[in-house]
């Protein structure tokens, strides 16, 4: 079995990784994509990447700007395959098969972290994966398969300080970047914010790399369901479920995935070193003295009142049910567990989506420039036909919503929800099913497609 750890010449080429190179060797790919593609027709590992690389770093040939170029791109699309995979999982959450639902959204974390690493400089392949640095150079990492190197790649990036400020840029609360709303307090710093993060919402990675619960996984993937079946969540709770994820996810006006950053300003304020601990015989008056002064540094107008609310748990006292399930550590099998993979899932592409949308903005790319792709991808998909792709994406918001309400009507007007029948309510809901399981849409959201 590979090691579980990275040696210090490994680490010493992750450090190297550089973003800006990344940056670099998208606006190149930016020539392709006027073309109505994402990679140029000669690059060399469009086609047959695993095995170009092992022949190529055999004889010390990897092409550096082609291999740059090809990370780069896998960024953007790793984070919509994740989002994909996500949505193919709460699907299978609504359908009640939770040995799949556990399979797929595993793999959303996965392409998640991938999608992060990539933008990051740091590619992801089989048994060898390959970093881009300085000067857009390529070095190769061997010894660890596709699932070990996440973790490891992911937990020794999570560390370091490139994490934490790429975090505080891309969580936008309110319009507002993450890392000035912690600067508006005095003596204040985002720490060890981003490795926190990583090191919660990436356990079931860190699990499976460790081979802490592969066993139980391999089953889920492997075996027939049947000899091991897992308990599920009663229906209530099912419905409830599927209506926080995407009131969590729900877009602005204007783009971006407004009501998710709102949540993580709140998990990021409350996770402040300077505070202490939940509790504690000062806490809620050291937490509301804190949270004036932040609130008296920030431009807010007429927002205050409602963002104080807020923040303050005045208004929505409770963290987001998914937040919730995002910090458990059930393991597999349990009733429930499955509820804490999808969450830790949908954690981990908000972040991905994040240092996406940086790298398609840095390379001054628009919802128009790729029309291309996400137009005959919502096609293929059954989101839309040829004659009514939308105008804007967030109009999507407008059916969901309706989904949304259909829910939550039901689970009011229920007579006994610890005995709703699963069936009848899969039948009450099957006209917005395709709806619920189309995560495509908060991708389109969140890259402002």
């Amino acid at each position: 079995m590979p090691p579980n750890n990275l040696k210090a010449s490994q680490q010493a080429t992750l450090n190297g990784a550089s973003p800006s190179e990344v940056s670099v060797a998208f606006s190149r790919v930016k020539h392709f994509i006027a073309g109505d593609t994402w990679l140029g027709q000669n690059n060399r590992y469009a086609t047959d990447v695993i095995d170009r690389i092992n022949l190529d770093h055999q004889q010390s040939t990897i092409n550096n700007a082609d291999m740059a170029e090809y990370i780069a791109s896998s960024g953007p699309l790793h984070c919509f395959d994740g989002w994909i995979y996500l949505g193919r999982a709460l699907d299978c959450h609504i359908r009640g098969d939770v040995e799949t639902c556990i399979h797929l959204a595993y793999y959303a974390e996965l392409r998640a972290a991938m999608s992060l690493l990539a933008t990051q400089g740091i590619g992801i392949f089989n048994a060898k994966h390959v970093v881009v640095g300085q000067s857009g150079t390529c070095a190769v990492i061997e010894d660890h398969g596709t699932h070990q190197m996440v973790w490891l790649a992911l937990n020794h990036w999570g560390h370091t300080q490139k994490c934490t400020d790429l975090i505080a840029r891309i969580v936008r609360p309110y319009g507002f970047e993450l890392n000035i709303w912690l600067s508006a307090m005095p003596l204040t710093t985002t720490g060890s914010l981003g490795h926190s993060w990583l090191t919660t919402w990436g356990l079931d990675l860190q699990r499976l790399a460790t081979g802490a619960d592969r066993d139980a996984r391999n089953h889920i993937s492997y075996r027939a369901s049947g000899l091991r079946p897992i308990a599920n969540t009663d229906t209530m709770q099912q419905s409830e479920f599927v209506r926080e994820t995407w009131r969590l996810f729900e877009p602005s006006s204007s783009g971006g995935l407004y009501e998710i950053d709102s949540h993580l300003l709140r998990l990021a304020f409350d996770q402040h070193p300077l505070l202490p601990a939940p509790g504690a015989p000062a806490y809620d008056q050291e937490r509301a003295s804190r949270l004036r002064i932040m609130l008296d540094n920030m431009p807010l107008g007429l927002n205050r009142g409602r963002i104080d609310a807020f923040l303050g748990r005045h208004h929505f006292p409770q963290d987001s049910t998914v937040i919730q399930y995002a910090k458990g550590t059930s393991n597999v099998g349990d009733v429930g567990h499955h509820l804490e993979v999808l969450s830790r899932a949908m954690m981990l592409l908000r972040l991905a989506t994040g240092a996406s949308l940086e790298l398609l903005r840095g390379a001054g790319l628009s919802s128009a420039d790729l029309e291309f792709w996400w137009h005959e991808l919502g096609i293929r998909h059954g989101m839309w036909d040829s004659n009514n792709i939308p105008d804007d994406t967030v109009d999507l918001w407008i059916e969901t919503r309706d989904a949304l309400d259909f829910l939550f009507e039901w689970e009011q007007t229920c007579p006994d929800p610890t005995m709703a029948s699963r069936n009848e309510w899969r039948r009450e809901i099957s006209s917005f099913s395709s709806v619920l399981g189309e995560c495509e849409r908060i991708a389109m959201w969140g890259l402002a497609l």
